[in-house]
């Protein structure tokens, strides 16, 4: 069953360098940051919720991606992600907040607070001491790496069977 989420494409590239195994880098073309997440929607709502995001102006926005972290957390490091630094980590919260209200009916967020972030690559291996050193050594590896995007549109995707699709 698909899910729906609003947010910016994100063709990160410069943190793939620090990716090893058994981490698999997240394909380019599915890179991305959600801004705000509805999860299954009915077929009007759908409807309704790309008219809504056509109305919205979309703020230009200049963000600097300067760390990679593990997700959910170190001692479970499914995936790796790149984090904005702390002005671009305060725009797009900012962008968030600007939108909410005009999204509230559609909102069913899975976290309480808003961590943007970019998820580059992920791992199916289970979580143990070793895979945890390897997400270290991604993260210390990639100390130095800085990437800026600039995110001009706010964009629909659908996700489903780990693939996203923008809608519009």
């Amino acid at each position: 069953m698909p899910t729906y989420f609003i947010g910016y494409k994100a063709p990160l590239i410069e943190f793939d360098k620090c990716v090893r195994e058994p981490y698999r880098l997240i394909p380019l073309e599915q890179r991305h940051l959600t801004l705000l997440y509805f999860g299954f929607l009915k077929k009007h709502e759908i409807e309704v919720l790309i008219k809504k995001v056509k109305s919205v102006k979309a703020e230009r926005v200049t963000v600097s991606f300067n760390s990679l972290t593990a997700l959910p957390s170190l001692q479970k490091p499914k995936y790796l992600a790149a984090i904005p630094d702390y002005k671009g980590r305060n725009r797009l919260v900012k962008i968030r907040e600007s939108v909410e209200g005009l999204f509230a009916d559609f909102t069913k967020e899975k976290y309480e607070i808003f961590n943007p972030h970019v998820s580059i690559a992920y791992t199916r291996s289970k979580p143990t001491i070793e895979l945890q050193k390897k997400a270290s050594k991604s993260i210390k590896n990639c100390k130095r790496v800085k990437e800026t995007l600039v995110f001009d549109r706010l964009l629909v995707f659908r996700a489903e069977r780990g693939k996203i699709t923008v809608i519009v």
